[in-house]
């Protein structure tokens, strides 16, 4: 049996589409929701990571929030898989918004996850 995640429409699209139609939007307040899905991925237990956050996987809902999306790369960490887990494919990624060791070492974990957010956070 496989898992179906299933989200709201979200009209106003990803972040991007989203502050080129309303360029005066708080942007802190982006930052912070998308801060905030991430930490809640993360503190699941067993704990959640995203594997391919970018501008493309955080939706605005039509309240103007911010919500992490596309959950295909994600994988549930436990103590046992958290030394060895790995890509299961070379391109399961990103690049522009990939650190070292999912580039290199193929291992995605809750320090990729940051570095991905730090990079999706500065896009102008």
């Amino acid at each position: 049996m496989k898992a179906i995640l299933v989200s709201k429409w979200c009209t106003n699209g990803n972040v991007m589409q989203y502050l080129r139609a309303h360029p005066n939007s708080n942007r802190t307040d982006l930052v912070v929701g998308m801060a905030n899905g991430l930490h809640h991925l993360h503190s699941r237990k067993p704990q959640i990571i995203h594997g391919d956050l970018k501008p493309d996987n955080v939706l605005i809902s039509d309240e103007g929030a911010a919500q992490l999306c596309d959950f295909g790369m994600s994988r549930v960490m436990n103590e046992l898989s958290r030394v060895a887990q790995t890509t299961s494919t070379p391109l399961g990624y990103t690049i522009r918004y990939s650190s070292y060791e999912v580039i290199v070492e193929e291992k995605k974990t809750e320090f990729s996850d940051v570095y991905a957010f730090g990079c999706t956070s500065i896009q102008k």
